[in-house]
């Protein structure tokens, strides 16, 4: 009862209104809009634009980059558990590879991922093919969203919001990469969307729809959930329509409730849950905890400081439209998460992906209101003459900035630490030197050469092997060490802090109880690796008990 009540209520519920499967009052047929053709015309613009943009991302970037580093490879793994039980029918397989193992991380992304790779095969390529599918469909969802917040002027919100979205350097970076800031926008976009079209309907369907596209948000990344959770909460606080007795609210709701209160009854799921919530620290002073975000808009998510003002006040001005619903919601929706990311102690460029085009769509309501209240034609040219102009950054940066993301030249703003395609070579070196039939412990884990890029590389090559990271078996094995020389570009802050000590100790721990065995090197310049196999080692007891035998 504990686990199948929720699923048990939400049919009662179905069934006690399946004769009122409709609107409180009758829809009246919604006249065509004067302005269909333009506004066709400006998406099919918008389109190709999107489509452009992410085709160059692709080819420069997803396809130049090294193997996906440490939280892409979380997903990327669990979607090949999902990919192997749909290829063999099991679905309890395909549920089991998200249902289990990492614990921080719910599991829409990493299910949709799986789904492709049934299709297509397991491979990086794919993998980055559906991140760049999601940035083209956020830039049109941002599109069809800006055509619902002004009848008149729609196409030119939607245009000015999505090239916003388009040209965002770092929004760029992520379209190449395999985590989670694009399906976030992506969920989070489509529940925005449906909760407009709640607001003018009003129907049970409109609002079963935004209960759902609530749930895949919240289920695609947490944080980004609660993000629009919270923001339609409030709204419907706002327009006075909280009642929980209302059809409307008990179709919204009650998905969330019900398919969230299934997921928490798993075991370690609502303690992954609080971990993520809680996390740890960045240790910023009150300040600088106060102006992160703020700098991180301005130096990452805009193109030009130029254009991050314009858009900063533009936003702002939004707030003469406040009593509208929909600019209200937005405006809400960008409060709270902006909000709740400030004071948050964990910091981030990435935490505001789906907030920044928030901003960017109140924004491009004020300039389009802007734009629509100049009468005279050739001031509407100037008008549009300088938004060409701010935009021009936009396309420098996938002239010449894009190009040289993942190159050792890349541009200033990048604060992606790209790994390079040498590490492919160690990968393969490894795979092809190893013995699979006995354990294989690695050693030497960074955020570029993860655990879960080598379980996945290690499943699709030698399915069933037993691998092990900074601990050893008793008996024979293989042991893998990987280190950086002096130079390395992996050698940076994020290196110090999180794996320098840990990966000395596990080392001087492991080392000296390897003997024999056939010894190999590879060292990889310019990249400063330097990996070290020791095939068919014997490994001799555990010398403290710092380092049982399991």
């Amino acid at each position: 009862m504990r686990l199948y009540g929720p699923a048990m209520l939400l049919l009662v519920i179905a069934f006690w209104f399946r004769k009122r499967w409709q609107p409180q009052e009758p829809l009246a047929l919604e006249p065509e809009n004067p302005n269909a053709f333009l506004i066709r015309r400006t998406f099919a613009a918008c389109m190709a634009l999107s489509v452009a943009a992410t085709t160059t991302i692709f080819v420069f970037v997803s396809m130049q980059r090294g193997p996906l580093m440490w939280d892409e490879s979380v997903f990327i793994y669990k979607a090949f558990g999902v990919s192997e039980g749909l290829r063999h029918l099991n679905l309890g397989a395909a549920w089991t590879a998200v249902a289990t193992g990492d614990l921080l991380y719910p599991p829409v992304s990493s299910f949709a991922m799986g789904s492709m790779f049934a299709i297509f095969g397991s491979s990086q390529t794919v993998a980055l093919a559906c991140t760049a599918v999601g940035f083209v469909a956020s830039a049109a969802l941002l599109f069809k969203i800006g055509c619902l917040l002004d009848e008149k002027q729609g196409h030119i919100v939607g245009l000015i919001a999505s090239l916003l979205f388009l040209g965002s350097p770092l929004l760029m970076e992520y379209a190449g990469t395999n985590m989670l800031e694009v399906p976030g926008t992506l969920t989070t976009l489509l529940a925005i969307w449906a909760y407009l079209w709640h607001l003018r309907r009003g129907t049970e369907m409109t609002a079963l729809a935004t209960g759902l596209a609530l749930a895949l948000t919240f289920f695609t990344k947490y944080n980004y959930g609660l993000f629009a959770i919270a923001a339609v909460g409030v709204c419907q606080l706002t327009i006075r329509q909280w009642q929980p007795w209302r059809r409307e609210n008990l179709w919204l709701w009650v998905p969330v409730v019900a398919l969230g209160y299934l997921w928490f009854t798993m075991e370690g799921k609502w303690n992954g849950f609080v971990a993520f919530a809680t996390n740890a620290s960045s240790g910023l002073s009150l300040a600088e905890s106060l102006l992160y975000y703020p700098r991180v808009f301005f130096t990452e998510y805009s193109s030009s400081i130029l254009l991050g003002i314009v858009v900063i006040l533009s936003g702002l001005g939004a707030l003469k439209w406040i009593k509208e619903p929909n600019v209200r919601f937005l405006l809400i929706f960008f409060a709270i998460g902006f909000g709740a990311m400030a004071k948050h102690p964990l910091k981030a460029d990435r935490y505001i992906a789906t907030v920044v085009p928030m901003l960017f769509l109140v924004a491009a309501f004020t300039l389009a209101q802007g734009y629509d209240r100049l009468t005279s034609t050739g001031w509407r040219r100037v008008a549009a003459a300088l938004g060409v102009l701010m935009f021009l950054p936009s396309a420098l940066l996938y002239a010449d900035g894009v190009p040289r993301l993942v190159t050792r030249n890349r541009p200033a703003w990048s604060s992606f630490p790209w790994p390079y395609r040498a590490l492919y070579k160690a990968v393969d070196m490894v795979l092809a030197d190893i013995d699979p039939k006995v354990p294989t412990t690695f050693t030497g884990m960074i955020n570029q050469w993860s655990p879960e890029y080598i379980r996945w590389r290690f499943e699709m090559a030698h399915p069933g092997s037993r691998l092990y990271f900074d601990h050893l078996e008793m008996g024979r094995c293989n042991f893998v060490s990987m280190e950086l020389l002096p130079g390395s570009p992996y050698l940076t802050a994020e290196y110090f802090t999180y794996n320098a000590k840990r990966v000395k100790e596990a080392r001087d721990r492991l080392v000296p109880r390897v003997q024999a065995g056939v010894r190999r090197e590879g060292i990889f310049l310019p990249e400063g690796i330097k990996v070290v196999i020791v095939k068919d080692a014997v490994v001799t007891p555990q010398r403290s008990a710092k380092d049982p035998i399991r």
